[in-house]
């Protein structure tokens, strides 16, 4: 299905046409339907800072088995207004959508997927989130560069994540970004976003600033590729200039067989079943 040899050298390896364009086109239809529902007043602004009040908000942290809407930080005014149409003022849908929304449960849960698990020798994959990302035209935010497993940590760590991508995606619209091989040398600083008595924070300094703009590759793909990535690979994406979308649907796995789900996780299972074993 992929070399797995290159992923594991590298971290990271795209699967083009691993979903066709109508399919990428039912997702895109679906997050735009529960944007369109009523969210109630909450309005949270979405940010990868790790100074962000987001991530001491209930709202957030209390995600793991719903679907909630995220808003981009430049979609308000001073007064905590939105300023632009709501449909483009979204960041992001996180974290149950595999679990509640049957388009998205239908993508998540199927053969190709579980295929991508096999190739990586998973004996118990487990889905623990799922997420939809807006990248929005011309104020989609930057992710920086970071580690997932700074926020989805495993013993031993052995996570990764399935991005579909739903639109094509380049330089100009914020294509994901890597640095190869970044993934052989472990938890970088031991940085940890932990939840302590509903209080989540991280453990140390922002590792963006060990990382070095030209140690970075772009990895640009077309509409329906899947790119996985290897839970400790460092990647990051920039703000969309252009007037394009770039949206993306996201998964995160790990072998339930072989590791243990940190307690001091943000993310814990609930009575919603929402960490899906995937065979």
């Amino acid at each position: 299905m992929f070399n797995l040899e290159e992923f594991q050298k590298k971290g990271f390896v795209i699967l083009p046409n691993f979903i066709s364009e109508e399919v990428a086109n039912e997702l895109k239809l679906a997050a735009l339907n529960l944007v369109k529902k009523p969210d109630g007043d909450n309005r949270l602004a979405f940010s990868t800072s790790k100074s962000a009040q987001l991530y001491r908000d209930a709202y957030f942290l209390e995600s793991n088995d719903k679907i909630r809407l995220f808003y981009e930080p430049s979609a308000f005014d001073e007064a905590g207004e939105i300023k632009i149409d709501h449909e483009n003022a979204v960041n992001k849908i996180g974290h149950a959508l595999h679990i509640l929304d049957p388009t998205f449960r239908k993508i998540s849960t199927d053969e190709k997927i579980k295929d991508v698990m096999r190739t990586l020798k998973y004996e118990q994959p487990t889905i623990v989130q799922s997420m939809y990302i807006f990248k929005q035209p011309n104020i989609g935010n930057e992710v920086p560069a970071h580690q997932d497993a700074t926020y989805l940590h495993t013993t031993p760590l052995n996570g990764v994540g399935l991005w579909l991508a739903l639109d094509d995606a380049d330089e100009n619209n914020g294509c994901l970004h890597f640095i190869p091989g970044s993934h052989l040398s472990g938890l970088h600083f031991e940085t940890r976003l932990v939840n302590k008595d509903g209080n989540a924070s991280f453990t140390t300094s922002e590792m963006k600033d060990r990382y070095k703009d030209e140690e970075f590759v772009s990895a640009p793909v077309k509409k329906g590729s899947l790119v996985l990535i290897d839970g400790l690979v460092v990647h990051k994406s920039d703000n969309n200039k252009s007037d394009r979308s770039r949206n993306a649907f996201t998964l995160h796995i790990y072998d339930a067989a072989q590791a243990q789900w940190d307690p001091l996780n943000w993310l814990q299972p609930s009575s919603l079943g929402n960490f899906e074993r995937l065979y």
